[in-house]
């Protein structure tokens, strides 16, 4: 038996990177990195439909909340029903979504290093060094998506829900991997709709002409009085700040003159700009809510990670049950800690974390010429030409602790940023994925560490501990939906460097926090 259609739309269009995204393929036999970017048999970047699907069918949740009878029609199910019939086999989706393949011949890669932090000596954790290839924001891929229309009575309302989750998908969406941690976010343009019918006369008129009858997304949702919005729970963060001396992040490779220098992206101009990574800022972030968890409950690191397995039982503790809540739980839940809470599942973190960027107007060729400046004389002939004279190249030395001079082969050399201006850091809290018991107290825990970065106490970056990262935050602003909570933030939580906290938020979120404490936070209530 099939399934009787009156028609196809054909719906292509160009998949726009936002950020920096990684989308993962196997190693090759010669690969480098350790994940790799997904190429396809000819050796081209692309997004596997797969992905996309899964994506897609992702924010189509969202569109359509109230309407899952026509999300499981577009994607299928997502999976068998307990009480199903043997004979109910299902159906396949309706939504066939092509391979995506970048637009450009040669794209560029950039590489981003991972690391974790062991909780005992502060120190990089056994075998948790790794690196991760993305490709740069604005780079473009061929979308390609079709849908296939049923005879039946339900062809225009699929029609009209499919257009609704394409527009949506107009705004930034999420795709790929470490989409909380400043990568993945993603968005359509120039989608053309192409109508095929299977009606006699459209068919011929297909054959006749070579193409579909051109519709917009518009002309799909008949009644529309505007295109449909995703409403999300979501708590936005956005922090203005600059550094006080040089701050950079490592690009994880030696240049040819410098030995060290900072991590830089492209961006959509053709330009670069220095980069501090979502994971990086997020990183910081949740080091300082693990302090601030650790401090109180007197919960002590003791056992230093000498395998993988131990760095995850290390972040696994039960007693950062608040942590996990906000910023994510690395690996399984481990046996004693709360794995569901008021019927959602630890994994991913409520909180998002942004990469910052610190625009150039300098091109990726003049920042070649100073990254493989074979020489001193062209070193600073390179780095002044690209604009960029008042950068330092600092000379570091490790000294010999036995007899005090110069250790042997241990002189190094940074360049070091001066005078660059940094956009907002910006977080998301969604709301939706914290559990009502967790909320107020995970967004107490929230608001000691913006509190503490606020005051200057975690710097970011490279060479902290050696006077690097120092900076200052002069407003954070909050805005979207803070749920529906006793007392509102306040829309400047900071302004001008100095803590707005009002008397009745502070309290009511001090409350939730010692209540949190008092009850233990790991016990699922």
């Amino acid at each position: 038996m099939t399934r009787g259609l009156k028609g196809r739309l054909h719906i292509s269009g160009r998949l726009v990177a936002v950020t920096a995204l990684h989308v993962g393929g196997l190693d090759g036999d010669d690969a480098l990195t350790d994940l790799p970017l997904a190429r396809d048999g000819l050796g081209r970047v692309y997004l596997p439909g797969t992905s996309l699907a899964g994506a897609l069918r992702a924010l189509a949740t969202e569109v359509l909340a109230d309407r899952g009878d026509l999300l499981n029609e577009l994607f299928g199910p997502p999976t068998r029903p307990a009480d199903a019939e043997p004979t109910d086999v299902g159906s396949a989706s309706l939504v066939t979504i092509a391979d995506a393949t970048a637009t450009a011949r040669n794209v560029r890669e950039e590489i981003r290093d991972g690391v974790g932090i062991d909780r005992v000596t502060g120190a990089a954790a056994f075998a948790i060094k790794f690196d991760r290839a993305v490709v740069p924001a604005g780079t473009a891929f061929r979308f390609g998506l079709v849908l296939e229309v049923p005879a039946g009575g339900s062809g225009d309302e699929l029609q009209a829900a499919l257009a609704a989750v394409l527009q949506a998908a107009e705004e930034p969406w999420s795709l790929g991997a470490a989409r909380t941690r400043g990568l993945g976010q993603v968005r359509l343009t120039e989608l053309a709709v192409d109508w095929r019918g299977l009606a006699r006369e459209e068919l011929l008129a297909w054959l006749a002409a070579g193409q579909g009858t051109a519709r917009t997304l518009a002309q799909l949702q008949p009644g529309a009085q505007e295109a449909t919005k995703v409403t999300r729970q979501q708590l936005r963060i956005s922090i203005a700040w600059q550094p006080r001396g040089p701050l950079m992040v490592n690009a994880g490779m030696d240049g040819s003159d410098v030995d060290q220098v900072p991590l830089v992206t492209g961006t959509a101009d053709g330009n670069v700009a220095l980069v501090l990574p979502g994971s990086s800022i997020k990183g910081a972030l949740r080091t300082r809510a693990e302090l601030i968890l650790r401090t109180v409950l007197n919960v002590d690191g003791t056992d230093v990670a000498t395998t993988p397995a131990g760095f995850l039982d290390q972040l696994e503790e039960p007693a950062l049950d608040l942590v996990h809540w906000l910023f994510g739980l690395g690996g399984q839940p481990a046996e004693n800690a709360s794995a569901a809470v008021d019927g959602r599942q630890k994994g991913l973190g409520a909180l998002a974390v942004a990469d910052c960027l610190a625009p150039l107007a300098v091109t990726r060729a003049q920042w070649q010429a100073i990254v493989n400046a074979p020489n001193e004389a062209a070193f600073r002939t390179a780095r002044d030409a690209a604009g960029l004279s008042g950068w330092a190249k600092a000379m570091h030395v490790a000294v010999d602790r036995w007899t005090g001079g110069a250790a042997e082969n241990l002189l190094f050399s940074v360049l070091e940023p001066f005078g660059v201006e940094w956009e907002p850091i910006e977080l998301t809290v969604d709301l939706g994925r914290l559990p009502e018991s967790k909320r107020d107290a995970a967004l107490a825990l929230l608001l000691f560490v913006l509190r503490d970065f606020a005051t200057g106490a975690i710097p970011l970056g490279f060479g902290v501990n050696r006077g690097l990262g120092d900076l200052v935050v002069t407003d954070i602003t909050l805005s979207g939906a803070v749920g529906d909570p006793p007392v509102d933030l306040p829309e400047q939580l900071v302004a001008g460097g100095q803590w707005q906290l009002n008397d009745a938020a502070a309290k009511h979120y001090a409350q939730a926090w010692n209540a949190a404490l008092d009850g233990g936070v790991t016990d699922g209530n």
